[in-house]
C-alpha cells in the first residue's frame, strides 16, 4: 500500500477522470451548475458519475414582491383590529353613556375597511397561488 492511499476509506475518491464533451453537454452542465447551490462542475460531473442526488434551488423574485404586498396587508388588519378593540373597550368603560353612535360608526368604518384589505388579501392569494400551485 503506497504512502498515499494509507488511511483512505473504502470509497475515498483518490482517482483523477479527465474527459472532454461536446459543447452543448458543457452548455447544459453549466446551466446546472448555475441553478445549483454552490456546486463546482467537478462536484456535479461526480454526482452525476456516482448516481446521487443533484439539488437545484430555484429563487422566484416575484414571490418576495408577493410577501411584501402580504405582510402590509396583514399589517393593516392588525392596526383595524387593533383600534375596534380599543373603541370596544373605550364603550365598555362608558357603560353610563347612551351617546354611542359615533363610536359605533367608526367601528362599522373600521369594519369595512377590515372587509377591503380582506378582499384585497384574497385577491391577492388568488393571484399567487396560481403560480405557486402549478402543476
Amino acid at each position: 500500500m503506497s504512502i498515499k492511499n494509507r488511511g483512505l476509506a473504502k470509497n475515498a475518491l483518490s482517482r483523477k477522470v479527465d474527459c472532454r464533451i461536446p459543447e452543448e453537454k458543457f452548455q447544459e452542465l453549466q446551466e446546472l451548475i448555475s441553478k445549483g447551490q454552490g456546486l463546482t462542475m467537478s462536484e456535479l460531473v461526480r454526482n452525476i458519475i456516482l448516481n446521487r442526488k443533484i439539488r437545484i434551488v430555484h429563487h422566484d423574485n416575484s414571490l418576495d414582491l408577493m410577501m411584501e404586498k402580504l405582510s402590509q396587508y396583514c399589517a393593516a388588519i392588525q392596526s383595524i383590529s387593533i383600534q375596534v378593540n380599543q373603541l370596544l373597550r373605550s364603550f365598555l368603560i362608558k357603560e353610563g353613556n347612551t351617546d354611542n353612535k359615533g363610536g359605533f360608526r367608526k367601528i362599522e368604518n373600521l369594519l369595512s375597511q377590515v372587509d377591503s384589505n380582506q378582499n384585497l388579501l384574497e385577491e391577492q392569494i388568488a393571484k399567487f397561488s396560481k403560480i405557486w400551485l402549478q402543476k
